[in-house]
């Protein structure tokens, strides 16, 4: 099975334990077509209406840490980073947006990567 198969089942999976444990986060993230562009992201991004995920990425992640990455874009939805930014420069914009999501993502006791970007205090 090549990568984008496996990033498709685990994501399909994760989207069913949401709507059985995490309905809120079902109801934002299953209207959300769920859209392969590995050329684009290096992990996973929203507009606000899509969920892009980098194949390669999401099937290397096991089954927890998926979940977590979605409930991650739904705060960026939740938080209206899509449209927030404004002319701010995206990059920095989306590393604060991950410094303030990621700690409630883990505080609702999502796994997330090692990666996580969080603000020591």
């Amino acid at each position: 099975m090549d990568a984008n198969q496996v990033a498709k089942e685990r994501l399909s999976r994760a989207r069913a334990r949401l709507v059985l444990d995490h309905a809120f986060f079902a109801g934002m993230v299953l209207p959300m077509p769920m859209v392969a562009a590995p050329a684009k992201v290096e992990t996973a991004a929203t507009d606000g209406t899509s969920l892009f995920y980098a194949p390669e990425y999401v099937a290397s992640l096991d089954q927890a840490r998926v979940l977590g990455l979605l409930a991650h874009e739904v705060f960026h939805v939740v938080d209206g980073h899509h449209w927030r930014r404004g002319g701010r420069d995206p990059e920095i914009w989306n590393l604060a947006g991950d410094a303030t999501i990621n700690p409630r993502v883990v505080k609702l006791g999502f796994r997330g990567g090692s990666e996580l970007v969080t603000v020591d205090t």
